[in-house]
């Protein structure tokens, strides 16, 4: 009787473990396109990640082919029949035309140890920026003056309407706000440090374009 009893008590716990797997499942498949893209604008896209299993389904090692990808994973552990979000934002910056990139993470669905996930977009450039960000090293005292050049590579002209700075003592002067189809700007910078050490920021731009009303141009700097 006790054999018995121990017999099926086993089946019981060993049939559980068989039946109670995680079971990852993507609504939206494997692959998704962003369509038309501007190369100044990051463009955000939120997936789904669905537990359609009876365990909980565990997600690691989340990651981009590119670091012009930057992921942000809700939750990591999904219990069955509950799902979680997976933030992309595609900064398509030094792209043009059309381009793939690749998502990936790891599971501990038996099935789909690896899951992968592809995207498209086609990037499209309004704007040439030189350079695309802003590095200065300097020392208190030693005002640092530099240009970015603004080049209109659209087929219509496009006013900027301001420039403004996050970063303390960074100043940002317009001289001409109208750009036409295939010509450059200048913006005058002047950075006047008055603490040591490193400062990082933005320089936003503000434009009359429909599309791209603004962008943001990255400013570094190491102070000594």
């Amino acid at each position: 009787m006790k054999f018995s009893f121990c017999v099926v008590f086993t089946y019981l716990i060993l049939s559980q473990s068989v039946q109670s797997q995680p079971k990852v499942y993507l609504p939206e498949g494997f692959y998704f396109d962003l369509g038309d893209v501007l190369s100044l604008s990051p463009t955000k896209k939120t997936i789904f990640i669905k537990n359609i299993g009876t365990d909980t389904l565990i997600i690691s090692n989340v990651g981009a082919s590119c670091g012009c990808t930057a992921l942000l994973l809700s939750e990591n552990s999904i219990p069955p029949q509950d799902s979680t979000s997976l933030l992309v934002t595609f900064d398509g910056t030094r792209f043009k035309g059309k381009v793939e990139k690749l998502i990936s993470f790891n599971t501990n669905d038996k099935d789909h140890p690896l899951v992968e996930v592809k995207f498209s977009a086609n990037v499209i450039n309004i704007f040439q920026i030189e350079p695309e960000y802003i590095f200065i090293k300097t020392s208190i005292g030693s005002p640092v003056k530099k240009e970015i050049e603004i080049k209109n590579i659209s087929d219509k002209t496009i006013k900027i309407l301001s420039a403004n700075s996050t970063v303390e003592n960074l100043l940002v002067t317009i001289k001409e706000k109208k750009i036409p189809p295939g010509k450059s700007i200048l913006l005058p910078i002047s950075f006047d440090p008055k603490k040591r050490g490193a400062l990082s920021g933005d320089i936003t731009i503000k434009t009359d374009h429909p599309q791209l009303s603004s962008f943001n141009i990255r400013f570094h700097s190491w102070t000594k």
